[in-house]
């Protein structure tokens, strides 16, 4: 039975961030790969320091990127939303037709974003 659509948090976006085959899959994040998998590698370098290794504060600016990409691929009806949907897919294990990303930067943004696609 296919769920209505997957709920995707800023977790779901540091996974897609990290993940080589992530890039593999979805050519159209290939400009973020190196500075995304650069910002997690120094984040997992940094073993000292226990504020330093909170993922979100390493990963805020890649994170913001795939929203932005995100919400761009779906307003100009780019057949790579279909591909992160397929990626999604193989990570879940069933199909994913439909996805809904709560996003939020920051307190100060105000409401948290509700992005569906």
């Amino acid at each position: 039975m296919n769920k209505p659509y997957l709920k995707l948090d800023r977790d779901y976006l540091i996974q897609m961030a990290k993940s080589v085959d992530f890039y593999a899959a979805v050519p159209a994040f290939l400009y973020l790969k190196d500075v995304a998998l650069l910002s997690w590698a120094t984040l997992q370098g940094r073993q000292d320091c226990v504020r330093c290794r909170h993922e979100w504060a390493a990963m805020r600016g890649v994170c913001d990127a795939i929203f932005m990409k995100l919400r761009e691929l779906k307003e100009n009806n780019d057949p790579a939303i279909e591909e992160v949907k397929q990626w999604l897919s193989s990570k879940k294990g069933y199909p994913v037709t439909s996805c809904v990303l709560y996003y939020r930067r920051s307190r100060t943004q105000g409401a948290i974003a509700k992005f569906k696609f």
